[in-house]
This record gives structure tokens, C-alpha cells and sequence, in this order.
């Protein structure tokens, strides 16, 4: 059900951790004038207008899809609240984890290559962002989830 707001939160979650997949993470530029991204897969060179894979990552991916699905699945289950609750939670577990492990992909690719100047993109905070809009679904959930339950009282 689109019209209820734990639905549009987790649309908008959903959003931003699809955005993960076609933007990068973090820049770096090297002594010698080369740039390389950080991807969600891996880190690439970029040369004229190419992509060279540099280095393959492929764990951050997974937990990403992982992620992804989590949330799709929370927002189709909105008849049985109690496992979208429990849903819901596991995909900030998973969103915790995505965050941790851009954390120490760019520490660790930052330890190894001797570069001039690096920086994260705005790319790199959306799991917090999804985390914060999950928490809200799951008030929002268990506020419909206790009015039905009041309802239910009276009758």
C-alpha cells in the first residue's frame, strides 16, 4: 500500500541504496595525475574516458543486493506488520554492515596506494540515510499495528 508513510519511507530507502549502484563511493587522484573511483565493485582507473578495473571487490555488492531485497520484500509484506517489523530490522543489520564495510574497503585501499588526494561522495552516507528512514518505517509500523490492535479492543 503505497499511501501509508512507512511504505514511502521504505521506497525512499530503497532509492537511495539503488543509487549505491551507479555512483561512486570515493575519488582518489594519484601523484601522477591518474583518478581512480571506487565503485561498489571494485576500484577503477579512469583513463580517457575508460574504465579499468584495478582491483575487484565484490563482498560490498553482495551486502548491498542483500540489502536492496531486504527492503523490497519489507514493503510488500505491509498485511502481516509483526515480520515487516522483523524484516525491517534485519535490513538496518544489513545497512550497519554496508556502512562498516565502505569504512574499511576506503581505509584499506587508502593504506596501499600512494595517493595525492582522495575524498568520500555524498554516495558513501546513504546507508545512514536508509537506516534512519527504516527506523522510521518501523515506528510507523508499529503505531498502525497498535491501533489495530485497539480497535480490535473496543470491538
Amino acid at each position: 500500500m503505497i499511501q501509508r508513510i512507512q511504505s514511502v519511507f521504505l521506497i525512499i530507502a530503497l532509492a537511495l541504496i539503488a543509487l549505491m549502484f551507479a555512483f561512486p563511493l570515493a575519488q582518489f587522484s594519484g601523484s601522477n595525475q591518474i583518478f581512480y573511483k571506487l565503485m561498489h565493485n571494485g576500484l577503477y582507473q579512469i583513463s580517457d574516458k575508460s574504465f579499468i578495473l584495478v582491483q575487484f571487490k565484490y563482498f560490498l555488492s553482495v551486502f548491498i543486493g542483500l540489502a536492496e531485497l531486504l527492503l523490497l520484500i519489507s514493503i510488500f509484506l505491509f498485511k502481516n506488520r509483526l515480520i515487516q517489523i522483523r524484516i525491517c530490522w534485519f535490513s538496518i543489520l544489513v545497512l550497519a554492515v554496508v556502512a562498516t564495510l565502505e569504512f574499511i574497503l576506503y581505509n584499506s585501499i587508502l593504506g596501499k596506494g600512494q595517493f595525492s588526494s582522495h575524498a568520500l561522495t555524498w554516495t558513501a552516507i546513504m546507508p545512514v540515510f536508509s537506516v534512519i528512514l527504516t527506523y522510521l518505517a518501523i515506528r510507523a509500523i508499529k503505531k498502525d499495528d497498535d491501533l489495530v490492535k485497539s480497535v480490535d479492543r473496543l470491538r
